[in-house]
């Protein structure tokens, strides 16, 4: 794995117009994250969170179910790589996201009979810095982030957790491609 951690690749503000986006979503087109057991990357970090199940709380919105594909096509112009995998995430005052990787990144491109190492992460804040809107991937924090900053990941499926203690809601979207 790359550890070259904290890799900022730009804004992309100009390019999209991320309020447009995520006020279209359509409540009904999306996933509901609560607690699960075993969705974490470990048994006691599993036995941590399910004492405070209740403040694991987020949603994610799916390319072709929330919003149009096109948006991953666009992106993946402007980052350089051929779109793969893309999402939102979205996070209400209160709530947070235990530490975890996402595993169905890795599971597909091994079932594809691909090498992990063709494809990059990326994140983008696409809602105004709040204070206490965290997002944590390995060592390294996301926090008061400017709205349109894009980031690269060490690897797509790298432990990492999200916490919004703030009083906005924060939403993420979320970019795996294939490197040209």
């Amino acid at each position: 794995r790359n550890k070259e951690m904290k890799k900022y690749i730009g804004n992309c503000s100009d390019a999209f117009d991320w309020d447009q986006i995520i006020q279209k979503f359509d409540e009904k087109q999306v996933s509901h994250k609560k607690y699960e057991e075993g969705s974490t990357a470990s048994k006691e970090i599993d036995d941590a969170w399910a004492e405070s199940k209740e403040s694991v709380d987020f949603f994610t919105y799916h390319t072709g179910e929330a919003y149009d594909p096109d948006l991953d096509k666009r992106f993946g112009e402007w980052i350089g790589c051929e779109p793969y995998m893309a999402w939102f995430s979205k996070m209400g005052t209160g709530k947070s996201c235990g530490q975890h990787e996402d595993k169905e990144i890795a599971e597909r491109i091994e079932s594809e009979g691909k090498n992990m190492n063709d494809f990059v992460r990326y994140h983008v804040h696409v809602t105004e810095p709040c204070m206490g809107g965290v997002l944590i991937i390995e060592k390294d924090c996301y926090h008061m982030e400017d709205k349109g900053s894009v980031w690269e990941w060490s690897t797509p499926d790298a432990l990492h957790l999200g916490v919004n203690a703030g009083h906005k809601t924060k939403v993420l979207y979320h970019f795996v491609g294939k490197k040209k």
